[in-house]
């Protein structure tokens, strides 16, 4: 049986998460409503309706997140999973999404978007064992700095993560699978190695979003 690595942080999308979350509830509260005083087709057809409804929200609102392992960094899109090495990132970029540059590939997490307000990040402990140092007291002398938006947060920790860890990889690992060359990616201060990333077609989201489509269609011919 695999090992399951600690996860250092993962980072979600707060708002469609909520509204996600809101929604599921709405649903919940309007299909018992729908039994209770509803009849025949129109039972049904509300049913269907909220069903392929809720499925869009799981898809959408609650699967997407970029998970931080110890190795890897997990990212979990409406319908796919891809799991990349920290030393295989080449460069981390914040466009309509934080994407992760992997050679000639990109991998998009739509799980950060750019937009929102500007918020503090906080980390999550490691299991490690250590207390974390006290914060610096802040200067009151020192000119204020600009919050900066949550997007960009992730993007620049995803950044740091990529060269610190891509390191240690790189140290524990002296030589890529890619013969002649060492390892880490472009941000860990090695060659570019593109090996090692891994997408795949996520059960649970393929499973939810076929039975969304079901329930949508049903619905419309039941109309």
């Amino acid at each position: 049986m695999d090992a399951v690595e600690p996860l250092l942080q993962v980072h979600r999308p707060l708002v469609a998460r909520g509204v996600a979350y809101l929604w599921l509830i709405a649903a919940a509260y309007l299909a018992v409503n729908a039994v209770q005083h509803g009849s025949g087709r129109t039972v049904a057809v509300s049913l269907l309706a909220l069903a392929a409804s809720a499925a869009a929200a799981y898809l959408f609102g609650l699967r997407p997140a970029v998970c931080e392992e110890v190795s890897t960094v997990v990212v979990r899109n409406p319908l796919r999973t891809t799991t990349v090495p920290w030393q295989a990132i080449a460069e981390v970029e914040l466009t309509d999404v934080v994407r992760l540059r992997v050679g000639t590939q990109v991998v998009r997490c739509y799980a950060v978007a750019r937009g929102g307000a500007a918020s503090r990040m906080t980390r999550r402990p490691t299991g490690s064992g250590l207390l974390p140092l006290p914060a610096a007291r802040p200067d009151p002398l020192a000119p204020a700095r600009p919050a900066q938006p949550r997007a960009e947060q992730i993007a620049d920790r995803l950044r740091e993560q990529a060269r610190v860890l891509g390191a240690a990889a790189a140290a524990a690992a002296p030589r890529s699978a890619v013969a002649g060359q060492p390892a880490g990616g472009a941000l860990a201060g090695g060659a570019l190695a593109g090996s090692g990333v891994a997408t795949r077609w996520a059960p649970d989201a393929v499973t939810v979003g076929v039975l969304g489509v079901v329930c949508a269609v049903l619905a419309g011919v039941a109309r």
